[in-house]
């Protein structure tokens, strides 16, 4: 999406720099901008006006011939001859759409003034004219922001003289837009409404350009307007302005008053829309003959008001010795009297909009849209990614509460009042109703009201809040929604029944691409982490697929016809929505590692963001209700097998190239030596070198001090706490731990090599034949990221082993990335409203809880348990064993017992694999094994601490720090583990301060140099690189080097750190 906006953005920041170099004003560059933006869109507007002005006059000279037609034929026949109409006059329904252009063109440049005035710093405390604060709300009348009304005030000015020769559905869509506009920009920035308003500023001045006629007298210019049209309009602006000001105190201030506030603001409004109305000589007369008409019964009302109110003062008086008893009868009785006289005022405008209401004929869609906009708002706060969003409930509520007024109003007046199912309906409504109002009442006040007398627990006051509000609201709503849309007779469902075709082509193409062609692309996207092959995926989804298409298939063809109709709209709607979201406008979350996004944190998407999905979603609807009222299944069963055979090509090409389609992968096969033990020799020398993957090095001195045994257990150890990795990704600093630093990025660069992969094998090759020279017999796990022949190892341990479950005493296998790449394919197509429910906080839908269940996340916690229980001592070769585990890779997890804990502290994971490696130490020295064995323990690199929801608790003793050299965390990810006993080394763990690298390895492992031997190479220089993670290691040739440094002595001063010079390369996060 940042993509898509970014020329916007560069655009918009150009033109305000510009503005603010010339007049040195942030407000007047706000100003210029907008003029600069409105004059760079007025060809286009131009061009719009003309094509519509053209388009009304087509259709001007139509209309008496469509009016023809309309009463002549029926059905089909009235359809060819409208269609043949528009065909002879050229003219197309979608012409219809170009007004919509004008408001569209705008908003691209609007998102990108809002992303950038939003973040942009310089304009925080700036003042401009009345405005105290550019950065945030105007409040320039308390809590009332009167710039968005001003911008409203405009626009319906604008929709006025744009209108005012009669052309009242577009007004409609004018005034329902500016109401839009004024509820999303209300507590927006004073900068970002400013620019906005003096859009609406230009754009009025533009009609003098464009549209000089509205600014003409006309036979048909509505020049006056009755009380019956302005009150209603008064009273909801009055309404909606206090209403909004209301809620907008109480969440600065006190949630408490709130309802009060709101009933007086109710009150006021319309107690002042009554005196407005008293200027209208209609509405005086109507209230003067209400009030002849009901005289006696009204002044009775008055009466009985002051008696009730006189009654309530002696009580008050008789409790309080009759203090202040004439001031307060007078007060209250004279309240009572104008109470009740206000509402013989409000009476006949009421009674008027209510029956306008009633009488009014609004077309289904609108209260589908309605509808939908509340629960997709509703879903996106409620569930929205590390807590509840208000900003998304208000806009929730606010669509609600007008909704359940017209539904209301609509359900007393529909034919099917009186019925048995509408009497059920309108008793669970109302109490439906009654708990949203105690749940609202609880929220504000934190106690029960209306239901105090069955002592409700306190557990579900406590699960009050205002989601529960507006959840209620929609369950009181359903009924009334369901009785608001039969209003009219059934028309006769023309839905065809060819539509199958197309049904079972969209279905099958959805159903696929969740559960198949997506996951294969994301298979092909890293095929090195996987133990399958791409056409295992379709295997092992096949079953979940077929049940999903068969059930959406036969739930169809059972429906009845119009049923038919909805679930057609509703796949050819999810299929559009799903293909864009997957293919053009995918989220940016980074990589899927085991349960989590590398950055889930930006699943926090902005307000914007929603309601343009939303915006999207009612456009894509409509198209396809368009597609089936023209009967058009033809062209879109045509259109899905294309999509289908374009999907099917895309994900086995990108699979076959990138991955492994068919052929198993190197290791798995028959013929390759699988012994299932690790060898050690009792009488010649063994190495063991062992990775744990982003192992925190500065951890080994907590660790210590949290367990001194340690210092034992590793005896003949040596902990270099100096050391710095070669570079902060598994896949740059593996070829350097294998090889030396003849591998590390900025040599592999030099290579000729075409591609990165290719040079990772060479590394292993070269590593293999090192080993192999040197006559050990080499046993070794999976090497990741290598394409390495798994033949040619003299012992390859698998994985994991069948036979090694009875050991620890484990149930059944479970390959979750099946499971997890449907999910992700679920999540990528999903509306924004469900992506956070879909991810579920890391544990998705389908959660692996069973207890000593062997599957992704497990294994390699129970392959570091199982080590001691699957090594001999009886070889009498020389051992070379190699193991790179990810039991400390993000994310952290532990399992203890049979049961993973997961989302657990980097440190917490460390001391469990400690706890776990140091019984295979232990089963070294009680078999005769351990002193002639070299080990080297050393990480690739240090955490991602980013993928950690918690700070980095690592206290390392960081010396001169500058954060404009490299931040923190980067330090972090450079500081490796590195652990070295030699052949017969004795004594407790100790440590050495000596300056190393990772590197290193291959010198300590084949005794080359090595410089842990003798005394420390004064001024010795370590290189280690920063580089971006890629994905394409198969395609692209080099890494892309973001800071390379040279370090000298001490790793913990940064002023030991000096820069070199870095290629000169752009990011890239593909």
């Amino acid at each position: 999406m940042d993509k898509i906006f970014s020329p916007f953005i560069f655009l918009v920041r150009t033109i305000f720099e510009v503005g603010y170099n010339l007049t040195g004003s942030y407000g007047v560059a706000i100003l210029l901008l907008s003029f600069a933006i409105s004059l760079l869109l007025l060809p286009i507007f131009i061009y719009i006006e003309k094509a519509k002005k053209s388009d009304d006059a087509v259709k001007k000279r139509m209309q008496p011939l469509i009016d023809e037609i309309k009463q002549v034929y029926t059905g089909q026949e009235r359809y060819y001859y409208l269609k043949t109409l528009n065909r002879q006059f050229g003219y197309s329904h979608f012409k219809a759409l170009v007004p919509i252009l004008s408001l569209l063109v705008q908003i691209p440049f609007f998102i990108a003034a809002y992303q950038y005035l939003d973040n942009l710093e310089a304009i925080e405390g700036v003042s401009f004219g009345p405005l105290d604060d550019l950065s945030k709300p105007d409040h320039l009348f308390g809590i009332v922001n009167v710039l968005p009304i001003l911008m409203t005030v405009v626009n319906l000015l604008t929709a006025w003289f744009y209108t005012r020769h009669g052309n009242t559905s577009e007004r409609k869509q004018m005034v329902v837009i500016a109401g839009v506009f004024l509820v999303l920009l209300f507590n927006l920035p004073s900068g970002l409404v400013l620019y906005w308003t003096m859009n609406n500023v230009f754009a009025f001045l533009r009609l003098f350009i464009t549209n000089r006629e509205v600014f003409k007298q006309s036979d048909k210019a509505v020049t006056s307007m009755s009380s019956s049209t302005l009150l209603p309009a008064v009273f909801f602006v009055l309404t909606f302005l206090t209403v909004i000001g209301q809620i907008n105190w109480a969440l600065s201030r006190s949630l408490e008053p709130l309802p009060a506030r709101i009933l007086a603001s109710l009150f006021g409004s319309m107690l002042l829309t009554s005196l407005i109305g008293l200027l209208f000589r209609s509405f005086r007369i109507t209230v003067r003959e209400d009030i002849r008409k009901n005289k006696k019964q009204y002044f009775q009302t008055t009466q009985w008001s002051v008696i009730v109110a006189l009654l309530a003062v002696v009580y008050w008086s008789i409790t309080h010795r009759f203090d202040h008893f004439i001031g307060l009868a007078l007060q209250l009785s004279g309240a009572a009297i104008l109470i009740v006289w206000w509402c013989i005022l409000i009476k006949t405008p009421v009674q008027k909009a209510t029956h306008k209401i009633q009488t009014l004929d609004i077309d289904h869609r609108y209260i589908y849209i309605a509808f939908a906009a509340v629960i997709y708002f509703y879903l996106s706060g409620k569930y929205y990614y590390h807590g509840v969003n208000n900003e998304l409930l208000v806009l929730s509520g606010i669509v609600l509460i007008p909704l359940q007024i017209l539904l209301a109003i609509r359900f007393f007046s529909t034919k099917y009042r009186g019925s048995l199912l509408w009497s059920l309906s309108l008793i669970i409504s109302s109490i439906l109703m009654l708990i949203q109002i105690e749940i609202f009442l609880v929220t504000m006040r934190n106690s029960f009201v209306l239901f105090s007398w069955l002592s409700l627990p306190e557990s579900i006051k406590e699960q009050c809040n205002f989601a529960s509000i507006i959840f209620a609201g929609i369950l009181s709503s359903v009924l009334p929604f369901y009785f608001a849309i039969k209003r009219k007779p059934e028309q006769k469902n023309d839905f065809s029944r060819k539509w199958i075709i197309a049904f079972a082509l969209v279905t099958f193409y959805l159903v696929t691409l969740v559960f198949w062609w997506k996951p294969m692309m994301v298979y092909a996207s890293f095929p090195y982490n996987f133990n399958f092959v791409a056409t295992d995926i379709i295997e092992n989804n096949f079953s979940i697929a077929a049940y999903s298409f068969l059930f959406a298939l036969i739930l169809f063809l059972v429906a009845p016809n119009k049923l038919r109709k909805g679930l057609t709209k509703l796949m050819l709607g999810l299929s559009i929505l799903f293909y864009v979201n997957t293919f053009l406008v995918p989220v940016n979350v980074g990589t899927l590692q085991d349960a989590m996004f590398s950055e889930e944190n930006k699943l926090a998407f902005n307000l914007w963001f929603y309601v343009l999905e939303f915006a999207f979603i009612i456009a894509a609807m409509t198209f396809v209700s368009f597609l089936i009222k023209k009967n058009y299944h033809k062209y879109v069963s045509i259109a899905f097998i294309a999509f289908i055979i374009l999907t099917i090509g895309q994900s086995s090409y990108v699979a076959g190239t990138k991955g492994n389609l068919f052929v198993e992968k190197k290791g798995d096969k028959n013929g390759v030596a699988v012994e299932k033990v690790i060898p050690f020799s009792q009488t010649k020398e063994n190495i063991l070198f062992f990775i744990p993957d982003g192992l925190q090095g500065w951890y080994m001195k907590d660790l210590l001090e949290e367990h001194p045994e340690y210092k034992e257990i590793f005896k003949g150890f040596k902990w270099y706490p100096n050391t710095v990795s070669t570079s902060n990704f598994t896949y740059a600093s593996m070829p350097a731990m294998m090889c030396g630093d003849d591998f590390n990025i900025a040599n592999m660069n030099a290579m000729d090599e075409e591609s990165i992969l290719k040079k990772y094998r060479l590394a292993t090759e070269t590593f293999y034949d090192r080993i192999k020279e040197n006559d050990y017999y080499f046993s070794s796990g999976k090497m990741g990221y290598s394409s390495v022949d798994y033949d040619r190892f003299d012992n390859f341990i698998p994985w994991w082993d069948p036979s090694w479950d009875k050991v620890l005493k484990l149930g059944s296998s479970v390959e979750i990335w099946y499971t997890r790449f449907w999910e992700n394919s679920l999540f990528y197509g999903a509306p924004l409203c469900l992506k956070p429910i879909i991810y579920n906080e890391r544990d998705w839908l389908v959660q692996f809880n069973e207890s000593y269940q062997k599957n992704n996340e497990t294994i390699p916690h129970y392959f570091v348990q199982i080590l001691p229980n699957i090594s001999v001592n009886t070889s009498t070769d020389k051992n070379f064993i190699f193991f790179h585990t990810s039991y400390t890779h993000a994310p952290w997890n532990v399992v203890e017992n049979g049961q993973i804990t997961k989302n657990i502290s980097p440190y917490r994971n460390q001391v469990k694999f400690f706890k776990d490696f140091s019984k295979w130490m232990k089963w070294l020295q009680e078999n005769n094994v351990y002193d002639n064995t070299k080990i080297v323990i050393a990480s690739d690199h240090g955490p991602e601490w980013y993928h950690y929801d918690g700070k980095a608790d690592v206290d390392v003793p960081l010396e001169n720090y500058n954060y404009d050299k490299f931040r923190k965390d980067l330090f972090l990810r450079l500081n490796c583990l590195m652990l070295v006993k030699d052949f017969n080394a004795e004594g407790p763990l100790q440590e050495d301060w000596r300056t190393m690298s990772n590197a290193d390895v291959p010198s300590i492992l084949f005794n080359d140099n090595d410089p842990t031997q003798g005394e420390e190479q004064v001024g010795r220089e370590i290189y280690t690189f920063l580089t971006w993670w890629h994905q394409d290691l198969k395609t692209r040739s080099k890494y892309n080097i973001r800071q390379s440094f040279k370090v000298k002595g001490n790793i913990y001063d940064y002023d030991n750190w000096e820069q070199m010079e870095a290629n000169e390369q752009e990011k890239t996060d593909e």
